[in-house]
């Protein structure tokens, strides 16, 4: 819980304070006015009274006979005190929601108090003053990152921020009590303030008590995962060749909103501005030479690129697919499909029948398509779950049980043309990027094996318990809320303590495992066997895993700070902004943070050395394929559908405009650009490729 979540609690505890003396008996009030209001007297800090001061109340409530709770704001008065600083404002009805009463006078700070939702007083007094500052200092553990803390004060709120050595500043408090808080790495302290005589105030974070709870040391032989073990690094490998894409400028000229490539950048794809968010979207391909082909997409993604053929939905026929020839534009209707991939070879995979009203069914026909037309049918019951492994060139599938016959798991051989049973029964099958394993579960029990189904070693059970993450990696949650992570035959608990709660699970490349309940964020270490606590009061998105560099990941604190955090434990973390992190630069040493502002705003900040901050006035963006690293973002508000595209480098802080009007832009491998231009621009609407020079200091 963050400061500002105790807040109302805060504010009731110093409404009991104010009131002492001034609370009479229901009876009658303390000027004799009638039980069905209630008096508020606003005086000045020397006692005297103040009239011309605005009071109102405020509390929730529902319509109905019962005790209110929400969810609609009833609002009492306002109200002007007279000459001897009296008000009457009207008692609210019975409500289980505090009532809060509030005087303001000109540019003094308001000051405010709740009434407790049982036992109300008929009458409270409110002091005003000039405003004033009330300061301190803030000090945290050796546990918790530093810098950029929000420091929080009550009645009236006030938010300011510490410097780097903890120093802040509250501005235009008033002169009464006040509670000044902060919160960081999942911790709270207050302090007791007075805007009168006690305006000094020191904040020391505790030190965690969780740190040892999660050092969990590896149970049995510890030996190296089966997968290899590897970073997360983000830094450049050597310069991309130049993309084979043409020289015609624009290289698709027409109305478009979107641009794509081909995996081999060998062809820009663009997609017809469209006027629905749902059905086929045509693309057009631009073929350097000869005429754009006329394609569907997938739905609203593009088209599948091989070396030969490109595969998407009929125009006008989201169920059916068509293969296109790239050198000649000759088409081939493969049919009607739910699904369809396009395997090394330019094997085109068709699965399913369309789904009708009730969903997709849970199994179909599985058939492939060879590049000269010929079709094989694998099976009529093949489940959903199919994949293609490595590269393309292999088929994951699972044949459904039928009359006698058990459920099996199958790998095709695309190239070859050879079809193995790996598994029999085989109830589900998983399959995961880049590696050559899969995971088999044959009844209560979970098998690892290769996709040659040459090695198969059971992995655990019963099959229902575990979450499969990959090849050699599984979690399960037992009752009391502790996770136990299995990798590389060995077994890690992670001991959460909330039962209630699913942990968000995600995978920093092959080494490390991110678990967060709670707000506990918990990396588990396949090379050493330990679970260590990274950070406490952040949350993972159940989504994406955060962004991450080499041994560096970026995650956001409750509070809204953001982290930069060390995976393996040799650095210290540090807070480097405050908003949403959202990408590293290709070279890891700046990171983009969505700024927490009101108006659209990214943060380029240095994760290196000092920090260092480069605002871009931007909604959103990505990093070139560049180095030095230059990041591209669409400036404006977002209102403009086609707003100025910019180029930023941070390292030299120096930016310029690309495009007075873009609406969308993606970066190439070799570091150049495409530029999605809208009908109305100086150039022909469509797509065009750009230079990306570094921008020059202005």
């Amino acid at each position: 819980m963050t400061f500002t979540t105790r807040r109302w609690s805060l504010v009731l505890a110093l409404a009991g304070t104010a009131w002492g003396g001034c609370a009479t008996s229901r009876g009658a009030a303390a000027n004799g006015a009638p039980t069905d209001q209630v008096a508020v007297r606003v005086i000045d800090e020397a006692g005297a009274p103040l009239g011309g001061v605005e009071v109102t109340g405020r509390y929730q409530t529902n319509p109905g006979p019962t005790g209110s709770t929400c969810c609609r704001e009833v609002v009492l008065g306002p109200v002007t005190t007279a000459r001897d600083g009296l008000a009457q404002l009207p008692r609210p009805a019975a409500t289980m929601t505090p009532v809060v009463i509030t005087a303001r006078r000109g540019d003094w700070p308001a000051q405010a108090v709740a009434l407790p939702t049982f036992g109300a007083p008929n009458a409270i007094t409110l002091t005003l003053g000039p405003p004033r500052a009330i300061e301190g200092q803030v000090t945290v553990p050796d546990d918790c990152p530093g810098g950029l803390l929000e420091v929080a004060a009550s009645a009236p709120p006030v938010t300011a921020q510490a410097t780097p050595d903890g120093h802040f500043v509250l501005p235009g408090m008033g002169p009464g009590p006040v509670t000044v808080g902060v919160s960081a790495c999942g911790r709270s302290v207050t302090a007791a303030a007075d805007g009168g005589a006690h305006r000094q105030v020191t904040l020391a974070l505790p030190p965690s008590p969780k740190a040892g709870r999660y050092r969990a040391p590896a149970i049995g032989q510890a030996h190296p995962p089966a997968a290899k073990l590897a970073e997360t690094g983000t830094a450049p490998g050597p310069a991309a060749s130049r993309c084979a894409l043409g020289d015609s400028q624009p290289l698709i000229a027409g109305d478009f909103d979107r641009a794509a490539i081909d995996p081999g950048c060998r062809y820009a794809l663009a997609r017809q501005h469209a006027t629905t968010t749902t059905g086929t979207h045509p693309w057009q391909l631009a073929r350097p030479g000869a005429a754009p082909l006329q394609l569907g997409g997938l739905g609203t993604e593009p088209p599948l690129v091989g070396r030969r053929v490109v595969v998407g939905e009929v125009v006008g026929d989201a169920t059916a697919f068509e293969a296109v020839d790239l050198t000649s534009g000759a088409r081939r209707l493969l049919g009607h499909a739910s699904r369809v991939a396009l395997g090394t070879g330019d094997v085109i995979v068709l699965y399913g029948a369309p789904a009708s009203g009730g969903g997709p069914a849970p199994t179909g026909p599985l058939e492939l398509v060879s590049p000269d037309g010929r079709r094989r049918s694998l099976t009529p019951r093949a489940a959903a779950d199919w994949s293609l492994l490595e590269d393309g060139s292999r088929l994951l599938y699972r044949r459904a049980a039928g009359g006698t016959q058990p459920s099996e798991a199958h790998v095709y051989d695309l190239a070859a043309g050879h079809d193995r049973t790996i598994a029999t029964p085989a109830d589900r099958v998983w399959s995961f990027a880049g590696a050559r394993e899969v995971v088999v579960a044959e009844g209560d029990r979970l098998f690892a094996m290769s996709a040659d189904g040459t090695h198969r070693q059971s992995a655990a059970e019963p099959a229902a318990t575990w979450q499969v993450l990959g090849p050699d990696l599984f979690v399960s949650q037992g009752a009391r809320g502790a996770v136990t992570v299995r990798t590389g035959g060995r077994d890690l608990v992670v001991p959460f303590a909330w039962a209630q709660q699913r942990p968000r699970l995600h995978l920093v490349g092959a080494r490390y495992l991110l678990l967060e309940s709670g707000g506990d964020l918990v990396v588990g270490d396949g090379a050493t066997g330990e679970a260590r606590l990274l950070a406490e009061g952040a949350r993972l998105s159940p989504d994406a895993a955060p962004p991450a560099a080499g041994d560096r990941i970026a995650v956001q604190e409750l509070t809204g700070r953001t982290l930069v955090l060390s995976l393996s434990g040799t650095e210290h973390g540090r807070a480097v902004a405050r908003g949403t992190p959202r990408s590293f630069s290709p070279d890891g040493r700046w990171l983009a943070v969505e700024a927490a502002s009101p108006a659209p705003r990214i943060d380029l900040v240095s994760v290196e050395g000092p920090v260092r901050s480069v605002a871009v006035a931007a909604r959103g963006g990505q990093w070139a394929q560049a180095q030095p690293p230059i990041y591209l973002g669409s400036a404006g508000d977002g209102a403009s559908p086609a707003p100025p595209l910019v180029a930023v480098a941070p390292d030299q802080d120096s930016r310029r405009q690309l495009e007075a009007r873009a609406l969308s832009f993606t970066p190439l491998p070799d570091g150049d650009l495409l530029v999605v231009l809208p009908p109305g621009s100086a150039e022909r609407p469509g797509v065009w490729r750009r230079p990306l020079a570094p921008p020059s200091r202005p």
